[in-house]
């Protein structure tokens, strides 16, 4: 107990507390948030983005037997026809087989990443959850502490100290006792 306090002022402490509370708030927001935009994120991809892409693999695979079937009633309109005749339709194929390719990329792309988004998520989830207990539990608590501590100061400066005797000086009043408080004899005085 050989530390004095300094406190300067107890209105701060108030302030202080405020603010612990508000934190707590802010960051349980700011978790929900942060677990509301994973889940946004998982719906979108497992759902929208999914079926987009697979709806377009779907469209992408008609344009290419399109262009495949328009490849062959051509070559049996003209069945004496040189090959490179039919250079603008094997173009065509070339471009949907590359289209219908990079939508089956696409779709196989997506479920590695919702796949790998879980793993993510769930590991995110664990290290929200310390953060969480923190603003549900510890900043709570602190807040308690302080509120304790700014009424025991704000206890300690309402108690008034004690009034002196106007009558006795105030050498007189801590004249005469020795250690323990008891009154001391002119002859123990004088040693």
């Amino acid at each position: 107990m050989g530390e004095k306090a300094d406190v300067r002022s107890i209105d701060a402490i108030g302030f202080f507390r405020g603010q612990v509370i508000a934190s707590s708030e802010a960051i349980r927001r700011l978790l929900d948030e942060c677990n509301s935009q994973v889940r946004r994120v998982h719906q979108w991809l497992k759902g929208e983005c999914s079926q987009h892409w697979k709806l377009e693999a779907r469209k992408r695979n008609q344009k290419l037997n399109s262009a495949l079937s328009d490849l062959q009633r051509a070559r049996i309109a003209q069945p004496d026809a040189d090959p490179r005749s039919f250079f603008d339709h094997n173009r065509a194929i070339r471009k949907a087989k590359a289209r219908v390719e990079e939508a089956a990329e696409k779709t196989r792309m997506i479920r590695k990443w919702v796949i790998k988004l879980e793993r993510e998520a769930m590991i995110l989830r664990g290290q929200l959850q310390r953060i969480g207990n923190m603003a549900d539990h510890d900043l709570p608590k602190a807040a308690q502490w302080l509120a304790t501590l700014e009424s025991h100061l704000q206890g300690y400066t309402q108690a008034a100290p004690p009034i002196p005797d106007p009558h006795k000086g105030p050498t007189e009043a801590s004249e005469g006792h020795g250690r323990g408080g008891t009154q001391q004899t002119a002859e123990e005085t004088d040693l």
